[in-house]
């Protein structure tokens, strides 16, 4: 049978036969990662026949077209662009926590289209230069809606203290930090992933106050990180100037689930690390062909592994790329540098994965199958439920969680379709076609790897939810923009414009005009800026602590104006107790612990006694009107938005438990105080990698299942002394090489 009219001559009537395969590919896509078919809404579901039938159906149509139309390589992007005219019509671009938010976002892409189509003779200059303003302009409007405010939502004011902690301290981490509940291990600089955003800027942060710069770190990452990362890693792959460029655009509106960690949970750590994932395997990807690897590259890809590796999950995504070194050993042997960088990565990391895991509680968080919340709106009144309780037990509420899925193909293809359903539908329509275009080792590293990472994103979270293995869908859409990218370029490498190829630049640039909605705030995620309150709160702390202790009532998560209240005691330099600084807590808990919330009032007045609070923050109705019943302790002082400010009429005024003494200073690692007797017990938190310059003896004072104080003895009286912890590698030794562990 002569099919003469699919012959290869690029006639109309063989383009037009591709783009119906394509048609067909499409609609099987659709119908697989968005569940259903439907027209213009996401509500107009179109039941034409059961969903399996028209699968099977759509998967047979599809292969005997493609069978005898047999696409070249260079048809391969225009046969899925067919896909972009059946998005634009269903209800997929209708569907909720999308990027590109319809129906009123067809109009954009429809302009944007029918400006490349206008301009199409002047698009090989045109279109690489409109990409670069594309970038000045995301960061212009990130800048215009901060106006002046730094970046608060959810974790950001927690990776700001972070940083500042690092600046004063680094690298002498994990240390004592006895500004937060009476004293507590700061080491969570290891799990968070805060190292590499420090190292990446740390010119800028050395230079400048944490404060001033901290949105342009943001930004920097975000709008400069990202797309030169990318670009750099394309090129690497073998991709042109302009699929590069595309590429780079690509990745920085590659999902509203990008922006929903990057600037509403803020979590810089894996924000850093994920920028840096493509360029990662780029650089690996080196080692594998031919062509000798200088030392400058050796030492290039040392340094950029090295801070991908800081957050403490990246590794997982390499899996792939480690795999395919083992197969192909040999060709890595013959690279003379390969060797050396593998032992000096291992130099560089061992050190301090060995101390993560000697002072966290990491194994047994891995281990906990409990379940877990996500991260959710802001706790607020309205949130939570009335419930009547004893007088004392106040707002005991109700726990958020994530309640934990059976292992199956349709939760995975759930967690998938979430994650696509928020991308920019141009990454996942041609980053099949653009691996297919790449060739040799190039491709069977992207490939594997975004498999793997699409596997892991998809069923991780039903193995272990507690590790949010979701993001790895993340990061699959910012490497799917390199394939992406080089199918991109090849649809529009043609001297007239076709419809299919000027609707990809109305999504490509459709796709930047919602980045910039969201970030002026006009999307389906929330972004904070710090506001007035937390300077209002920040004002009322240095004004009325007077010598003690402040404590904030009740549960405090994303109540300080819109984020964690980590950083209050560098804002206001007083100590603060709260339920907890950060984000480590799943559920509602209560400041108050247990042992003394069954006391009753006796119960509270002992705790804030023993930890010499003068000032208590309630934000939380029913915590307002308990103090306010107490008048005869309790003195409202002051408002700062929601939180009220009650004075304590009499506290100890002093952080001795016995002895005597005065507190000089207290800072973000040490206690300097001095003694007025040889020996005293401190109102501050035991740690066994505690010590005390100037006493002989230090040991735990246990107060309650939740206190422990510590004790000083046989130290030199009337001269300063300094309670801190022990040195980095004193712990390490403590936890591998001595019997007692840190």
């Amino acid at each position: 049978m002569n099919f003469h009219f699919l012959n290869r001559n690029g006639d109309l009537a063989r383009r037009v036969v591709v783009a119906s395969s394509g048609a067909l590919i499409g609609l099987l896509l659709l119908l697989l990662l968005g569940g259903e078919l439907s027209f213009w809404n996401f509500t107009n579901a179109l039941q034409l026949a059961s969903r399996s039938t028209i699968i099977i159906l759509l998967l047979f149509t599809s292969g005997v077209t493609l069978f005898f139309t047999r696409p070249t390589s260079k048809e391969l992007p225009e046969l899925l662009a067919a896909t972009l005219l059946l998005l634009f019509f269903s209800g997929w671009l209708t569907r909720p926590f999308g990027l590109l938010q319809g129906p009123s976002i067809r109009g954009e892409i429809l302009l944007f289209a029918l400006l490349a189509t206008l301009t199409w003779k002047w698009q090989r200059w045109l279109l690489p230069t409109a990409l670069f303003i594309c970038h000045g302009l995301l960061f212009l409007w990130f800048f215009q809606s901060a106006d002046g405010r730094m970046l608060f939502s959810d974790d950001n004011p927690t990776f700001f203290y972070r940083l500042l902690l690092l600046k004063e301290h680094f690298p002498n981490i994990p240390f004592y930090n006895p500004l937060w509940n009476g004293g507590i291990d700061a080491r969570d600089f290891f799990a968070t992933g805060v190292l590499n955003t420090f190292l990446l800027f740390s010119p800028l942060i050395y230079t400048f106050e944490v404060h001033s710069i901290y949105n342009l770190l943001v930004a920097l990452l975000l709008f400069g990180v990202v797309p030169l990362s990318t670009f750099a890693a394309s090129r690497i792959f073998g991709l042109s100037s302009r699929g590069g460029l595309l590429a780079s655009i690509l990745a920085t509106s590659s999902s509203l689930l990008w922006y929903r960690w990057a600037l509403q949970f803020g979590t810089m750590g894996f924000v850093t690390s994920t920028a840096l994932l493509p360029l990662t395997l780029a650089l690996g990807y080196r080692y594998f062909e031919h062509e000798r690897i200088s030392a400058l590259q050796a030492l290039a890809t040392i340094t950029v592994v090295s801070l991908y590796l800081l957050w403490s999950p990246a590794g997982i995504a390499c899996i792939p790329l480690i795999f395919l070194g083992v197969i192909f050993i040999r060709k890595l042997l013959r690279q003379r540098w390969w060797i050396p960088s593998v032992l000096l990565l291992i130099c560089i990391h061992l050190p301090w994965i060995s101390l993560f895991w000697s002072v966290s509680t990491v194994g047994n968080f891995l281990v906990s199958e409990e379940e877990r919340s996500s991260y959710v709106a802001a706790y607020s009144e309205e949130t939570r439920p009335e419930v009547e309780e004893k007088e004392v037990e106040l707002q005991k509420p109700k726990a958020y969680k994530h309640k934990k899925e059976e292992i199956s193909l349709k939760n995975a293809l759930k967690h998938l379709q979430e994650a696509l359903h928020s991308a920019q539908p141009l990454v996942w329509v041609f980053a099949i076609s653009g691996i297919l275009l790449l060739s040799g080792m190039a491709r069977l590293i992207l490939a594997s790897t975004l498999i793997w990472l699409l596997a892991v994103g998809s069923f991780g979270p039903m193995i272990k939810p507690q590790l949010e293995f979701d993001r790895f869908l993340v990061m699959a859409l910012l490497v799917g923009s390199i394939p992406a990218g080089k199918a991109l370029s090849l649809l529009f490498n043609t001297e007239h414009p076709r419809l299919l190829a000027s609707l990809a630049i109305g999504f490509l640039f459709a796709g930047v005009w919602s980045v910039g909605g969201l970030l002026k705030n006009r999307s389906v995620v929330p972004i904070h800026y710090q506001p007035e309150e937390v300077q209002e709160v920040v004002q009322l702390t240095k004004e009325h602590a007077k010598g003690g202790r402040v404590l904030f009532s009740g549960f405090v998560l994303h109540d300080f104006g819109g984020g964690h209240i980590a950083p209050l005691p560098v804002l206001s330099q007083q100590p603060i107790i709260a339920s907890n600084p950060v984000h480590k807590l799943w559920r509602y808990q209560q400041v108050f612990p247990k042992e003394f919330m069954q006391k009753g009032d006796s119960g509270i007045d002992e705790y804030l006694d023993l930890m010499n609070v003068s000032l208590v923050f309630a934000h939380e109705r029913k915590w307002r009107e308990y103090f306010r019943k107490r008048e005869d302790l309790f003195t409202e002082i002051g408002r700062a938005g929601k939180f009220v400010a009650f004075e304590r009429k009499y506290f100890p005024h002093s952080y001795f438990f016995k002895g005597s003494g005065e507190i000089i200073n207290q800072s973000t690692n040490e206690v300097k105080f001095q003694l007025s007797s040889p020996s005293a017990v401190l109102r501050f938190q035991y740690f066994p990698f505690l010590e005390v310059d100037g006493c002989e003896t230090i040991r735990p004072v246990p107060i309650s299942a939740s206190i422990t104080f510590t004790a000083v003895s046989s130290c030199k009286a009337d001269e300063p002394l300094s309670l801190h912890s022990v040195s980095p590698y004193k712990r390490w030794k403590l936890a591998y090489i001595s019997k007692g562990g840190s």
